[in-house]
Order: structure tokens, then C-alpha cells, then sequence
């Protein structure tokens, strides 16, 4: 049915291979959602509010609120297309919401996508839960309730994105982490590789603001 389509491209497209720690979530901005136990679909809106409570100044807020609007036309055109030929929900389709979704965020620079993922309520921080004895995360000094907010001179948003920073380089080499602690912004040195701790992903005013 329409419905069970239109819940279906909610969750995004499904794809049978191992996860890539590259894609970004194809539900990241869905225009439509499905609510908890009733069975209706609600609507993801962009909160022009929000931003504005943190201080995020008109012209900001009206560019952001247009490039969602964009995006979200393209996410329907890629729907439409995707079932005239027979590819919904199918690896292409997901594989062209994460094309989608990349040149979205080349087009922003880290604080506008800071911004336009608090504004559609999405996450947009990595919080560091239990740090594990003998990781790199502790000897850099790392603990429970950091904020974490870049690695190696890279904003991180996302598990994915700091999975991927991690990776790259020379393993073991000593890189910045950028971290918010108490309100307080510190940098750290950590090991570049495997961090060892949890981490717990929520959303959070913009930085800066």
C-alpha cells in the first residue's frame, strides 16, 4: 500500500552488504517519519525557532531553511525516479541518497551543519560514555561526559565520521581531539586508531552559540 511505501522510505533503503562507515544515515532528513504505535507518519520540519534561539541570525536561518527545502526536493525526485524504474528501496536508491546527502554537506561548512542538524532535531554530538583502562582514550585523558567535538583537525557529527578519522593516518601517530568539557572547550592528544570508549550520539545546541 501507499502507506507501507511511504513508511518504508522512512527508514530509508535497505542493503543486504556490511555497514560503510562512510554513509550517512539516508533517514537523516526524511520529510515524512512514522510515529510510535499508531500507524499515522509525522512530519520532519525544519525549526527555524530553534536556531533562532541560539542566536543564529535571519539571513542564516532563511539559507538553511532553503537548502533543506532543496534537499528534500531532490530526495522526492530520487524517490520518483527510483520507482518508475524499479529501484526503490533497492542498493542504487541508497546509494544515491548518500550522493545526495554528501553534496549537502560539502555545500556547508562544519558550523552551518551544526546548525541545520539541530535545526531538523537530528544528532549532532558524540558524547564519550564509559573511557576503558589502558585505551587511548585515557591516556589522553579522555572521560565520561566529554563532548567530542573534532579529531585530527576534523569536526565529527556523526560514530561514522570519527570511525573514519580515526582510521586514517599513521596508527599510533599522536593527533588533536577537540573536546568540550564543562562548557569548556580543551584539546587533547590521542594515539591515532582505535579510541576505546562508548560513545553516546545526541543533539546539542551549535557550538559557538
Amino acid at each position: 500500500t501507499l502507506r507501507q511505501i511511504m513508511a518504508d522510505a522512512a527508514t530509508g533503503p535497505s542493503d543486504s552488504t556490511d555497514e560503510d562507515p562512510q554513509r550517512t544515515d539516508p533517514s537523516a532528513s526524511n520529510t515524512i517519519a512514522p510515529s510510535a504505535g499508531d500507524g499515522e507518519t509525522n512530519l520532519v520540519h525544519f525549526d527555524d525557532d530553534a536556531l533562532r534561539s541560539q542566536g543564529v541570525s535571519p539571513d542564516e536561518i532563511d539559507r538553511l531553511h532553503e537548502r533543506w527545502a532543496e534537499h528534500e526536493l531532490e530526495r522526492a525526485a530520487i524517490a520518483d525516479q527510483a520507482i518508475r524504474e524499479g529501484w526503490f528501496l533497492q542498493p542504487l536508491h541508497g546509494a544515491e541518497l548518500r550522493r545526495l546527502d554528501q553534496a549537502l554537506r560539502s555545500d556547508l561548512d562544519d558550523d552551518e551543519y551544526d546548525q541545520y542538524l539541530y535545526a531538523l532535531s537530528q544528532p549532532n554530538r558524540l558524547t564519550t560514555g564509559e573511557v576503558f583502562a589502558g585505551s587511548a582514550a585515557s591516556e589522553a585523558g579522555l572521560r565520561r561526559g566529554d563532548i567530542i567535538l573534532s579529531y585530527g583537525g576534523k569536526r565529527v557529527f556523526k560514530p561514522g565520521e570519527l570511525l573514519i578519522a580515526s582510521s586514517e593516518g599513521r596508527l599510533g601517530e599522536s593527533v588533536p581531539i577537540k573536546i568540550l568539557r564543562d562548557g569548556l572547550e580543551q584539546t587533547l592528544y590521542v594515539d591515532r586508531g582505535p579510541l576505546g570508549a562508548q560513545l553516546k550520539h545526541s543533539r546539542g545546541a551549535p557550538v559557538g552559540r
